[in-house]
């Protein structure tokens, strides 16, 4: 899967940012810092970050997510999510985010 073996972040010419493997708390450490340079400037910031290819997702997933939400935020860009992963919404219902990701699924 790459060089980090746990996930890989894939950029796409259409401004869609590719997220593979696992979503949770053993990665999403590595995984923000990983991707930090795609929100240094409106110029580089997804405009949809796609997630079809994540295998397993938690809590600290979810909290990824928002983290990559409020980080296009300061950019004034406005990231679109892709194929959420099932286990996503509830947890969002469950700990009473769901509205900030019911915006932003496509």
């Amino acid at each position: 899967m790459g060089p980090d073996k746990d996930f890989t972040l894939t950029p796409g010419a259409d401004g869609t940012l590719q997220v593979s493997g696992a979503l949770n708390i053993g990665t999403v450490t590595r995984i923000r810092q990983a991707s930090l340079a795609y929100f240094i400037d409106p110029a580089s910031v997804p405009r949809s970050i796609e997630l079809a290819g994540v295998t397993s997702a938690d809590s600290a997933g979810l909290a990824l997510l928002i983290e990559w939400l409020r980080l296009g935020r300061q950019q004034n860009c406005t990231i679109k999510y892709m194929n959420l992963p099932s286990q996503m919404l509830p947890l969002a219902r469950l700990f009473g985010v769901d509205h900030l990701l019911h915006q932003t699924v496509v």
